[in-house]
């Protein structure tokens, strides 16, 4: 019984800290402007979970690169900082919906934790077999003709996503060769 009573007293307690907020008007269901601004809160990462529920249950799923990170990474502030979140949050006056706007973080997030360099990185998947042409020709994922991309592009850290679904933005017959293959005036 316990277990059925607690999530509905979490979810009163949530719709009551998260509701529906309009701060020109000073009072909304007798709760203060302040309250009413007040949805992010950088003391605990564990409070992610109440408007972000659908990223914190992605770090449970095996096949999303988070999943892999989060047996590494302390808490959510390992990779989003508090004074970006408070940035971010700052005019949040109500629970976001099912999906946010991505956060595009720089590639130093991501290699300082890997300890390596861009260059670094290309010398280690040189070797890589991940990414062929249709006729066969490997292509370094981290050495292409678009020179070097931002790590977020291809590594969604929260959705079921391949890093090689970037490629295919445009290489839309989902092979890599070369636009002229396809496109030749005739």
């Amino acid at each position: 019984m316990i277990l059925l009573v607690l999530p509905m007293f979490a979810l009163m307690i949530a719709c009551y800290t998260f509701g529906d907020a309009t701060p020109q008007s000073g009072k909304k269901g007798g709760r203060p402007e302040a309250a009413q601004k007040a949805i992010f809160s950088s003391s605990d990462s564990n409070s992610c979970g109440g408007c972000h529920q659908s990223y914190v249950e992605s770090m449970k799923n095996a096949k999303t690169l988070v999943n892999k990170h989060s047996a590494i990474a302390k808490d959510c502030f390992t990779c989003h900082k508090k004074p970006s979140l408070e940035t971010a949050h700052a005019d949040t006056t109500k629970t976001p919906g099912k999906l946010i706007r991505e956060r595009k973080y720089p590639n130093d997030l991501c290699l300082n934790c890997h300890h390596v360099s861009y260059d670094q990185l290309v010398e280690k998947t040189k070797e890589s077999k991940a990414f062929k042409t249709v006729d066969g020709t490997v292509i370094n994922p981290h050495d292409t003709h678009v020179g070097r991309v931002e790590c977020y592009n291809c590594h969604k850290m929260h959705k079921e996503k391949q890093p090689i679904e970037y490629c295919y933005g445009c290489h839309h017959t989902r092979q890599l060769n070369n636009c002229k293959d396809c496109h030749a005036r005739k």
